[in-house]
This record gives structure tokens, sequence and C-alpha cells, in this order.
């Protein structure tokens, strides 16, 4: 093989490298809390009206998915969360007269991505907010074990659908038609739409 035939090779597997695993990379950008009012770990003289967290991106509500708890357990918040105008931010309203405590505002949200983000920050009111316990850490539910399946399955029918036939083209022009090559490729076609759509229906319930 020339000089110029494994360079091209190479151009051609670099290129379906970054078709394959290129393609699926805004997927995995999920929305961040670039800041929040209260930040994280303020101590307030005085309750605030609400609490405003803002991304780094347009987010979806999760219907009585962001509360406020006191540090008992109680419920802080007065109403249902709002997004901003630019949606953005997510807006969450407080109950008047709140008494000294260490608040948690909790969140569930969906990016832009479709996947769903969850978090907290604390903040006190005339205490400060790293004297109370944190928040439970988040467990990775049944419903994250099959979406990371079908995430893996999603790559894979990737890889066949794509990076098989471009790498036979390359490597061995003769064989790029043959009948392995394209079952391949249609298996591949077919577990990456498979796993999409299973992907899609498995956003409402994890978001909930």
């Amino acid at each position: 093989m020339t000089r110029s035939r494994v360079a091209a090779v190479w151009a051609g597997l670099l290129i379906a490298a970054a078709v394959v695993f290129g393609a699926p990379l805004p997927a995995s950008a999920h929305a961040v809390l670039v800041s929040s009012s209260p930040a994280d770990g303020a101590r307030l003289d005085a309750a605030p009206s609400e609490v405003v967290l803002t991304f780094d991106e347009r987010v979806g509500l999760v219907p009585g998915a962001a509360l406020v708890l006191t540090g008992t357990g109680g419920r802080a918040d007065s109403g249902a969360a709002r997004l901003s105008a630019d949606g953005r931010s997510l807006v969450i309203p407080l109950r008047t007269g709140l008494d000294d405590d260490v608040y948690t505002a909790t969140w569930r949200i969906v990016s832009a991505d479709s996947h769903v983000v969850d978090g907290s920050v604390r903040f006190g009111v005339g205490r400060d907010a790293a004297a109370a316990a944190g928040p439970p850490q988040a467990t990775w539910s049944g419903l994250d074990a099959v979406a990371a399946v079908v995430t893996g399955v999603l790559y894979a029918g990737l890889v066949l659908a794509v990076g098989v036939p471009v790498g036979a083209a390359l490597l061995a022009p003769a064989r790029s038609r043959s009948r392995r090559v394209r079952a391949l490729a249609a298996a591949g076609t077919a577990a990456a739409a498979a796993a999409a759509f299973v992907g899609l229906l498995l956003r409402g319930p994890r978001a909930s």
C-alpha cells in the first residue's frame, strides 16, 4: 500500500470516528448550575422571598420536582416553581416568615439534550449552612442502569452502522458491498434506532 493510500485510510478512519463518536457528544453536555440566589452555603440575616437557580442553557421544568426543605424536612416553598422568561433560571417561591434554620433547595430539570439533571444548594437564615447535615446523596436507580445500557447499545449500533461501511470502503473496496458488511450495517442501524426509541420512552419515567 502506498504512502498516499495509507494517509487516505487514516484520514477516512478519523472522519468515521468523528461521525460515530462526535455526533452523540452534545447529548453529554447536560445543563450545569452556574449560580444561585441565595448562593450555596450562604448565611442570611433575613429569609429571602424566593430561590433562583440559573443554568448555562435553557431547561425544562419537571412539575413538582423543585422544592425547598427546612432542616427538619418540612416544606418551605409556597407554590409551584416557574421558569424565567429566557428559560435559563428556575424560580422557587418561599413562604413568608421563615424561621432561622438551614434550608435545602432541591431540583430536577430536563436539559436541552433531554437528559434529566438534579441537584441541591443549601443556605442558612440566621445560621451557618455547614452546621446541618447535608442532603441525602442521590442513588442510582434501575432506570438509570437501563438508560446506561441503552446508551451503550446506541454507541455500538452507530459503530456498526457507520464505522463498518466506512472502514470496508477504505480498506477493502471490493468487499464494501458484500452481504456481510450490509448485514452488519443494517443490524447497527436497527440497534441504534431501537436504542434511541427506548431512550425517548425512558425520559418521562426518569424525570418523574
